[in-house]
């Protein structure tokens, strides 16, 4: 990253991340330097080493993260310790990354002047590429219900012919997703009978093991220990206490579930899914997530025995803010796309244009939008023109979200269930698996032959009011005829994949509630119209004490419409709506909001509809 670029960023509303020395004596570092509405942890720094510098020779030799320390030059030791004591901090500890990358922490949270001077003193070197804060990434869903095990294609709307299914049914015909592996960077992954012989060795790349729960830091065993949080835990957020929300499992499930006429149908069904985890406790750093990038395509991070099945398809259903890609992102997807891996990513549920979350904003990703049922943009969707196509991610309720594999427990793991979830995140794995089709079936193919495919083969979207849906919505038997024709080969039909199993109808699940991630609308009444709610807002910057017009529609005649501000603990009013659905208000938000983004929501009483609108809180 060129200099000062860093200052440029964004306090990003995602529901949805190291480290030095003094006397180099490791001391905890806390994880609450970084707070829902701030992109970045604001007590570490990344610095890159130019290739061929003794400083990034040393990194690249260091056989444990830890070694970091060690190995680094004196005098890029000493020249390090001046500058963050400058800052008025110490160090704490360093620690090695791939591709000649060290992570710097502090023993005190910086404000962001301090941080982008510590960064400007820290990259007055000629050894130096770049040197950035450490960013916060967490997954990009919305939970909702539990079922238990059953047998439920019937509810895979996603899976279907419709005009916001993927129509897999016909793809399967040439494709199951036969050899191809497909990493999966998450939250890990829990025991389940939906990936009995589905998995090869993946690891844990969380390097702060009080952010990982498990205690020793990265190893070889990417086991999801959960990610629920009390309030506050992270020192800022979250306001209450979050369940565990078995994300990794829920995303592995929509790749590549067993088609064993229980549960569901993976959109690859033989494919084999590399489980890397990156996501804990208060979500993961961009440090981390490079190093997961780079270590699932293939490529050395110190510490860590080299992965023997690298994937040909990574998926990213995960993200923070940033105005531009960070550099550590970008370095560790170049090289993956190198050694031959795609990499799918997750546009992000902030209700705005996606040019500002990452790592939806790096160059060479397949950036990937949602869509509900009826082929319409997702309420909660990001979108802009680095959306290259959208894909089935839910957008309501229970059924008209996306079902898959998760786990009964609200903390550490026990045993498996099934979970409605709706986000972005459900979204980039129906693209990942389809990406899994194709590289089964043409294996020459490259990531950029894949992007090609996916994005010039898709549907049109029904319905995109914001615009910047991508191309379309995913098509998977149109993206392999496009691959075919693309590499001169014909598609045939492949034995083994064909004869998909065909769904029967599934017995009436009886949900049970389990704490939301983000929103919990009250239930839906199946007999009412499928009509969305839409809202707009008159002001989408506000000052302390200043209020909005608001325009709801779409929703009952005559139900009362209540309006909250992130969550529904935190109602501002109410009113009616009219005879047409319509409602008229203004509403004025709390002064006690965070500077930054936040998001107002209308909420039908009767009918249980949502929408909303996202805006920008100035304070005083």
């Amino acid at each position: 990253m060129s200099k000062h670029t860093h200052r440029t960023l964004i306090a990003a509303c995602v529901g949805t991340g190291a480290l030095l020395f003094s006397a180099f004596a490791a001391q905890p570092v806390a994880l609450a330097t970084a707070n829902e509405d701030s992109p970045i942890l604001s007590g570490e720094v990344v610095v890159k080493y130019k290739d061929g510098t003794e400083a990034a020779e040393a990194i690249e030799d260091a056989k444990e993260p830890e070694q970091a320390h060690e190995k680094l030059p004196a005098d890029e030791k000493e020249r390090i310790k001046e500058a963050v004591q400058e800052e008025g901090a110490n160090l704490t500890d360093a620690k090695a990354h791939a591709d000649g990358a060290v992570t710097i922490s502090l023993d005190k949270k910086l404000s962001e002047s301090d941080i982008d001077s510590l960064v400007e003193k820290l990259e007055d070197s000629k050894d130096v590429e770049f040197v950035e804060p450490v960013y916060i990434a967490q997954p990009f869903q919305i939970n909702q219900d539990e079922v238990n095990r059953g047998k439920y294609t019937s509810y895979q709307w996603s899976l279907r012919n419709g005009v916001g299914g993927i129509n897999a049914d016909a793809a399967w015909r040439y494709s199951k997703g036969k050899d191809v592996t497909v990493a999966v960077l998450d939250t890990g992954i829990v025991d389940h009978p939906e990936f009995d012989n589905k998995l090869v060795q993946g690891a844990d790349l969380i390097s702060d093991s009080s952010r990982s729960r498990d205690g020793d830091g990265r190893d070889m065993n990417p086991r999801d220990e959960g990610d629920w949080m009390r309030a506050y835990e992270c020192v800022t957020w979250p306001a209450r206490a979050r369940t565990s929300s078995w994300h990794g499992t829920h995303v592995a499930g929509i790749v590549g579930a067993t088609q064993d006429e229980q549960g569901i149908d993976g959109v690859a069904p033989q494919a084999k899914i590399l489980p890397v985890r990156v996501l804990g406790r208060c979500g993961g750093t961009s440090t981390d997530i490079a190093d997961g990038i780079t270590w699932a395509s293939g490529g050395d991070v110190p510490g860590l025995e080299r992965n023997e099945n690298p994937a040909k398809v990574i998926n990213l259903s995960l993200g923070g803010g940033a105005y531009q890609c960070p550099q550590v992102y970008q370095n560790a997807i170049d090289a993956a796309i190198a050694r031959g891996s795609t990499i799918v990513v997750a546009a992000g549920n902030d209700h705005a244009n996606a040019r500002h979350t990452t790592p939806a904003n790096c160059r060479g990703v397949i950036t990937v939008g949602a869509t509900g049922p009826d082929g319409e943009q997702s309420s909660y969707s990001n979108y802009g023109r680095v959306v290259d196509l959208s894909a089935p991610g839910g957008n309501g309720y229970h059924r008209e979200q996306i079902l898959s594999a998760a786990n009964m427990s609200t903390t550490t793991p026990t045993d498996g269930n099934y979970v409605w979830m709706q986000g972005t995140s459900q979204a980039t794995p129906h693209v990942s698996g389809v990406a899994a089709l194709m590289l089964s079936k043409f294996p020459q193919m490259t990531p950029e032959q894949v992007r090609q495919s996916l994005v010039n083969s898709t549907k049109d979207v029904q319905s995109c009011p914001r615009g910047g849906c991508g191309r379309g919505i995913l098509n998977a038997p149109a993206a392999l005829e496009y691959a075919s024709n693309l590499v001169g080969q014909a598609l045939t039909e492949d034995d083994a994949a064909a004869g998909p199993i065909q769904p029967v109808e599934a017995p009436v699940a009886q949900p049970a509630p389990v704490q939301p991630v983000d929103l919990q609308p009250a239930p839906r009444d199946e007999n009412r119209t499928t009509q969305r709610a839409r809202m707009t807002i008159e002001r989408w910057v506000l000052d302390a004490g200043q209020s909005t017009a608001v325009l709801g529609n779409g929703f009952e005649p005559g139900e009362e419409v209540i309006a909250y501000v992130d969550s529904f603990s935190r109602p501002l009013g109410s009113s009616w709506a009219d005879g047409q659905g319509q409602i008229r208000a203004r509403f004025t938000p709390s002064q006690s909001l965070r500077v930054g983004y936040h998001v107002m929501f209308l909420t039908g009483q009767t009918s249980g509809k949502v929408a909303g609108a996202r805006f920008f809180y100035w304070g005083d």
